[in-house]
């Protein structure tokens, strides 16, 4: 399963073909074939997909309190927060496939500087109430988490090394945890479970170095020195596929704009307005700019086809990944949803 996330709203009009449009004024339920018509401007990057897609309009959020996002809100149908009320539809699904390394992974998507400066976000998902799942924003982190075992000499000792330190605060952890009592107890407990399956997993990928080092993504220089935020977002998605390839996972979910206000950054594609070019650093800024045609104006056509190029990123990959059953590709055993996390309205 993957979930692709686009942030901050999704207008009907961007997906819905135009002969079908009146047909989201309807109280009841229609199924309508989509092969005849032809898919907007907005999304036609997704046409070459169209027999094997469907588009379903008229899911209700409302009760997520979409507001310049929904953290923890739209993969739960929960109220969202600043801590989870429940478990996440994404993890739920991990739980209940067959055991790997990582139940899902989590890759969060902003602006440069804010995945530089939180290289670990918490976002969109989460294993129950109170309980967020990370995200990996820089994907260096995420590179050498997942392929460290088999990056390299000085990557390969530096997983060794970190593994090693998990255990040892494991160890140690008996001394404090004396110490402690009621909520505090509680939530070292939390934290010192936390430590034993970050070194079960890695356990895990251990045993594992040889699918690893099949599938590991190329180590290019943009993981160290990206000139703009979309080179960081193309290598964390690498890092997503290639997991799912190795069998790290069987869930990736990416969240383009942390469930919050960041949206898609501008200076991946070099949109332009002089008279607004301090104002608006993202898709979520130009909501807030008066344009023509509102939320279906020809600028969203440049956001939204660069968002549907990063799920291209995730599509081909699995569609070129033959099964080892010889059943079809890893693509044709693939659930994608790509969604937005505030329904159809921006705010």
């Amino acid at each position: 399963f993957v979930f692709f996330t686009y942030g901050n709203g999704f207008h009907p009009d961007h997906v819905c073909p135009g002969g079908l449009r009146g047909m989201r004024k309807t109280d009841k339920l229609l199924d309508v074939e989509l092969g005849p018509h032809k898919l907007p401007e907005w999304t036609a990057p997704l046409e070459k997909y169209k027999d094997r897609m469907s588009v379903l309009h008229g899911v209700n959020g409302s009760h997520c309190g979409p507001s310049h996002g929904t953290p923890f809100g739209y993969l739960a149908g929960l109220k969202k927060g600043k801590s989870p009320k429940g478990q996440t539809i994404d993890h739920a699904l991990g739980s209940l496939l067959p055991p790997t390394p990582l139940s899902m992974l989590g890759i969060g998507l902003s602006q440069l500087g804010t995945m530089r400066g939180t290289p670990i976000s918490y976002s969109s998902s989460a294993a129950g109430a109170s309980r967020p799942v990370p995200m990996y924003s820089d994907p260096r982190m995420a590179y050498q988490s997942i392929f460290g075992s088999v990056a390299g000499e000085k990557s390969r000792d530096a997983f060794l090394s970190e593994t090693s330190w998990f255990s040892e605060l494991i160890e140690r952890s008996d001394r404090t945890r004396k110490r402690l009592n009621g909520a505090e107890a509680a939530k070292f407990d939390t934290y010192v479970d936390g430590l034993r399956q970050v070194r079960k997993q890695r356990h895990s990928l251990l045993a594992m170095k040889e699918t690893l080092a099949k599938f590991k993504p190329d180590y290019t220089e943009a993981f160290d020195n990206p000139e703009h935020s979309g080179q960081w977002w193309e290598a964390g998605i690498d890092v997503g596929v290639a997991a799912l390839q190795a069998g790290v996972t069987n869930v990736l979910t990416v969240d383009a704009g942390l469930s919050g206000p960041d949206g898609m950054p501008l200076d991946t594609f070099g949109i332009d307005w002089p008279e607004k070019n301090r104002a608006i650093k993202s898709s979520h800024d130009i909501g807030h700019w008066s344009q023509v045609g509102g939320s279906t104006g020809s600028s969203w056509v440049k956001v939204r086809h660069y968002s549907l190029e990063m799920l291209e990123r995730i599509i081909q990959p699995l569609a070129a990944t033959p099964e080892p059953n010889g059943k079809g590709t890893m693509l044709d055993n693939t659930l994608i949803v790509y969604t937005s996390d505030s329904g159809e309205v921006q705010h």
